[in-house]
């Protein structure tokens, strides 16, 4: 906004008169409100700048003398000015500040979702504070060559493996795919997020909660975010958990043939069965002294990780 700008508060926000334009801010971004008075700020000429209602003035302070009124019949929203930064911003930045590692030591690329803000209490492991991070936007952190790597969750797959080339051996063929799950006891039936809440200016709020109905499970997961979000966000964040926490609660391992040498944690690959398709997210893969890998990985469905959950604000 150029010049000096005539500032004033009502209804909730805040208004500024600037280069004949009323703009309009609530704390998280400016937009374009209506049409505005001439600049009358002068050291001679004392005014103010008020609002009534949808009703602005500006009058002159010695007599109160009125110069012009503006009546706000149907405002023009534009956002103008947004504050979100990339998540592979801040995710940068702290890694960073270690001093141990260089721009050209990470790759945050693929952390592409907005940010409306983050903060960090306290000093402490670089991992803490990038943890959080992680369950509001799921990504894995990786070895990529010589570089820090950092993967979103639901990604496509990347390589199809017939169940014909699982269990590898050199001798005898070994058992093919080993599935252990977690038991349902253990995992949470409900999911509740607190967060900072942009539409409250940053006071605490929280999430109308996601719950799986189906389950024997008792158990509630408490998540606090240092994430500043609106209501929609966090509701979608707890759906995301919640189904995410189900999801990964079945543990995959197998072992492939060397020409599959190319495969990298965080890679998801589909696994043609004789009655079924499984698609699974790679979590370790070992070399053996053979050349086969060892790959151990939890179910994958990139649904999961989209949600269109509603909050309620405020």
């Amino acid at each position: 906004l150029q010049n000096s700008p005539d500032v004033c508060c009502a209804n909730g926000y805040a208004y500024i008169n600037s280069d004949q334009k009323i703009y309009r801010f609530d704390g998280a971004a400016i937009v374009y409100y209506c049409t505005g008075f001439p600049l009358i700020n002068s050291a001679l000429d004392p005014h103010y700048f008020h609002c009534m209602g949808d009703v602005f003035f500006a009058a002159n302070r010695r007599d109160n003398t009125t110069y012009a009124t503006q009546s706000v019949l149907e405002a023009s929203y534009q956002i103008l000015q947004s504050n979100t930064v990339a998540l592979s911003s801040i995710v940068s930045a702290e890694c960073l500040s270690s001093n141990l590692l260089g721009p050209s030591d990470i790759d945050t690329s693929t952390l592409t979702s907005p940010v409306r803000g983050y903060s960090v209490a306290q000093a402490g492991a670089i991992r803490g504070a990038i943890e959080p991070l992680q369950a509001a936007w799921p990504f894995d952190v990786l070895q990529d060559g010589y570089q820090v790597g950092f993967m979103p969750r639901g990604q496509a797959t990347v390589a199809t493996i017939d169940l014909s080339e699982l269990g590898a051996s050199a001798d005898k063929p070994g058992v093919r795919i080993t599935h252990s799950r977690e038991m349902d006891s253990q995992l949470p039936r409900r999911v509740e997020v607190t967060y900072s809440d942009v539409l409250r200016e940053y006071d605490q709020g929280a999430g109308p909660g996601a719950e799986r109905l189906n389950t024997d499970a008792i158990n509630i997961l408490k998540v606090e975010l240092p994430i500043v979000l609106n209501a929609d966000e966090a509701a979608q964040i707890e759906e995301r958990l919640l189904y995410m926490y189900w999801m990964e609660r079945h543990d995959i391992s197998f072992v492939l043939p060397p020409t599959y040498a190319h495969l990298q944690a965080s890679d998801v690959v589909t696994i043609n069965a004789d009655a079924a398709t499984y698609e699974v997210r790679l979590t370790t893969l070992s070399l053996l002294p053979d050349g086969r890998i060892e790959c151990t990985g939890k179910y994958n469905n990139a649904a999961v990780y989209t949600s269109v959950a509603v909050g309620e604000a405020g």
